[in-house]
């Protein structure tokens, strides 16, 4: 007999058998959570189920938006000598840097929370201990089926959100005048075009990237673009779905992808709170979800506004001054409140009080672990975590503010995504953890809409003409 030839569909089928395979030994509860079994499984797991790019695939697609263009946004008016807003050269560096090291901040909190969402404080202590280092890519992951979605490294649906934001914002802002209060109609443009695109990416994901769909969003989301009619009326699509829900839906998904709305206009902060309760409205219709994404809007607004100086950077004054920003972003949000004593008070509470430790916020109870409050307050307490000078040790490192955020579990991803935005704003790129970054499986594709921001900000560094004449040997 000759050899046998293996076809396609026999490959095919083997592949299918392994996957059935290693399901069943991540469900088995005869197997040890800790065992290399389950660990193998969740490896081939992700080999078989999530598409991988090429590197040629990846610049492919990271060309693709560099040759994208959009009309340039406003740009801060010509300041006073004494405005915070002085826009010298060092002004727009750190400013570049502040805008990288939120979106690479928020990036970062996604990939990594992704290794403890869901789980409990008791369930995170009890898996990774003491001994694995939660990073992007740690030693090992909880065997289950919801981490298989996504390769080794990965950021979740937050972020692919925070993306699909930014490119409406690409599209829209550059339409915005510079000086008079942003239309309704030019929001309502505004909000046709973040559901069209969050609808297409529900349907396909971030198909360059080798998506075939979004995955992991959630439940309010999902209703919300599922309901007929949301394309063309998206925000009274979400206001009915909110009420039909009783009024009881304050969820996190729109605080989640938010940080970004803080960019455009952010010396102007009427503007930043319009286009942020927007984009918010689009899918959220509770006041809790517009409040808690103005209140972060603001916050980021604020830090980009301000010089190192004036954010208290490695200065005595550094924890007031932050407070101040928490004050000052809390009375702008509490706006979008009902006027209600106790609605005030809520916000108030975990805003100052409940953010302080996180403890008191409980990240992982089972009942409220995606409440928008939650999510807000482990932004904050994020943002405190900045404080101190560099050697203070009451002031964390972004990867040491990560890792003890997410192993209190609950929302894991989400609450770091908030936190390691704020974080990243404050501080800035510089101070990120490179080899964090290098684990990123899609860094260069995320840079390239790092690049089209500062471009359209007029934040990259002018280019320099030589000046110098030839030697003539």
């Amino acid at each position: 007999m000759g050899n046998s030839v293996s076809t396609g569909s026999d490959k095919k089928n083997d592949q299918s058998a392994q996957i059935s395979q290693d399901l069943e030994t991540l469900g088995s509860s005869s197997v040890s959570l800790h065992s290399p079994e389950k660990q193998a499984a969740v490896y081939r797991l992700r080999q078989n189920l999530v598409q991988s790019r090429s590197v040629p695939e990846k610049l492919a697609a990271c060309a693709k938006i560099e040759q994208e263009r959009y009309a340039l946004w406003p740009t801060p008016p010509s300041p006073k000598s004494s405005a915070p807003t002085t826009f010298d050269n060092d002004h727009r560096a750190m400013v570049a840097d502040r805008v990288r090291g939120l979106i690479y901040g928020c990036a970062l909190g996604d990939a990594v929370g992704l290794a403890t969402e869901f789980l409990s404080r008791r369930q995170v202590q009890d898996f990774y201990g003491n001994n694995t280092l939660l990073c992007p890519q740690p030693a090992r992951v909880y065997p289950d089926t919801h981490r298989i979605m996504w390769q080794a490294g990965d950021w979740t649906d937050d972020t692919d959100q925070m993306i699909v934001v930014l490119k409406s914002l690409f599209h829209c802002v550059g339409t915005f005048p510079q000086e008079n209060s942003i239309s309704n109609e030019d929001l309502s443009m505004l909000e046709r075009d973040f559901a069209t695109r969050l609808l297409d990416w529900k349907e396909h994901g971030f198909a360059d990237l080798g998506d075939e769909g979004g995955v992991g969003m959630g439940q309010q989301t999902k209703r919300v673009l599922t309901s007929l009619g949301f394309v063309e009326h998206p925000t009274h699509v979400a206001q009915q779905v909110w009420q039909q829900g009783k009024c009881r839906a304050a969820a996190n998904g729109a605080l989640m992808r938010t940080a970004v709305t803080g960019l455009p206009f952010y010396w102007d902060l009427s503007k930043v709170n319009q286009i942020t309760a927007s984009i918010c409205q689009t899918t959220h219709a509770d006041p809790k979800c517009v409040a808690s994404c103005v209140s972060m809007a603001t916050l980021v607004a604020l830090l980009l506004q301000r010089k190192d100086e004036e954010i208290g950077l490695e200065t005595e004054n550094d924890a007031q001054t932050i407070e101040a920003l928490i004050q000052e972003s809390l009375d702008v949000a509490s706006r979008y409140l009902p006027d209600e004593e106790s609605a005030q008070a809520e916000f108030k509470d975990y805003v100052q009080v409940q953010s302080q430790t996180l403890e008191a916020l409980e990240l992982d109870d089972p009942s409220s672990i995606g409440y928008t409050y939650k999510c807000l307050g482990a932004g904050i307490w994020g943002l405190r975590a900045t404080t101190g000078t560099t050697t203070d040790p009451s002031c964390m490192t972004f990867d040491e503010m990560i890792q003890t955020l997410v192993s209190q579990g609950g929302d894991a991803d989400t609450n770091a995504m908030v936190a390691g935005g704020l974080w990243g704003c404050r501080r800035g790129f510089r101070q990120l953890p490179s080899e964090w970054i290098a684990q990123l499986p899609h860094a260069a594709w995320l840079e390239a809409h790092v690049q089209k921001v500062l471009f359209l900000l007029d934040l990259l560094p002018p280019v320099r003409e030589n000046t110098n004449e030839s030697k003539v040997s």
